[in-house]
């Protein structure tokens, strides 16, 4: 069998890995090969996957426990594990990362790899951006970087949308505005501008105030943009990276798979 093929991209984040036989899970050596991918460059790119709902859940459990979601209308019922987002309401769920975050951090186990395969790709529109929090952290002014060091987010989702298919298992979780890398021990910003509420040791006025020079920061921020084609599968690292999509023409269809695997609690 021949070594997959990694080549980076001539951006600040992310790799295109070549090679990889999607048509069966991937081994214990591709996975490894895969996992170092990540923790070096935060974002997967693979291509031409021709993989049927039940094959992306075999393909992504080779990666770690997967995340389950409640049902609704717009899920696939015989696969938990997919949560489907479109641009259109019967085909999934709609406005979904419209902000930079990272996934289900309002789970006190939230997601540790998100994997996004292509179901239909509009002609242009519905990017996904991806950004490297280690730097964005790093690149904080001292006093920026003394005002979040060792305070706490608390993220919860919105009691009327069930979170986006978690439904019950939505109450809330507190994680550390700076968290750290479960491998490589690096410091990175984690935050999610759709779903904190409040910082430990802050008024109302002050969260919204400190919430809003972040953004402002991640701002100046480089970020790479990938643009969907038919056949894609995007892996990204949420201990490290940050994401949001671009807005999409409604008269142009979009709907991606998502599955993600579940981490420990973040330090």
């Amino acid at each position: 069998m021949p070594p997959l093929d990694v080549r980076a991209f001539e951006t600040t984040i992310g790799v295109e890995v070549a090679g990889l036989d999607m048509s069966r899970p991937p081994t214990a050596l591709e996975v490894d090969t895969l996992q170092e991918a990540l923790t070096e460059s935060h974002v997967l790119v693979l291509r031409n996957h021709r993989l049927d709902p039940a094959g992306q859940v075999a393909f992504a459990r080779a990666f770690g426990r997967l995340e389950t979601f409640a049902p609704h209308p717009t899920q696939l019922a015989e696969h938990p594990e997919i949560f489907r987002v479109s641009n259109q309401p019967d085909d999934g769920y709609l406005d979904v990362g419209r902000n930079w975050h990272v996934d289900n951090s309002n789970l006190p186990e939230p997601a540790a790899l998100s994997m996004l395969f292509s179901v239909r790709i509009p002609a242009e529109g519905g990017q996904t951006r991806f950004m490297d929090l280690h730097r964005a952290y790093e690149t904080l002014s001292g006093p920026l970087k003394q005002r979040v060091e060792g305070r706490m987010a608390h993220h919860e989702g919105s009691s009327n949308r069930g979170y986006i298919g978690i439904g019950a298992r939505a109450g809330g979780a507190d994680h550390p505005l700076v968290r750290t890398h479960p491998v490589t021990g690096r410091k990175a910003l984690y935050v999610n501008f759709n779903l904190i509420r409040s910082v430990s040791g802050l008024t109302a006025e002050e969260t919204q105030e400190l919430l809003a020079q972040l953004r402002a920061h991640l701002e100046t921020q480089p970020f790479r943009s990938h643009r969907w084609t038919m056949g894609d599968v995007v892996i990204w690292d949420n201990a490290s990276t940050a994401h949001m999509v671009t807005p999409t023409d409604p008269k142009q269809h979009r709907t991606l798979n998502r599955l993600t695997t579940i981490s420990s609690r973040p330090y």
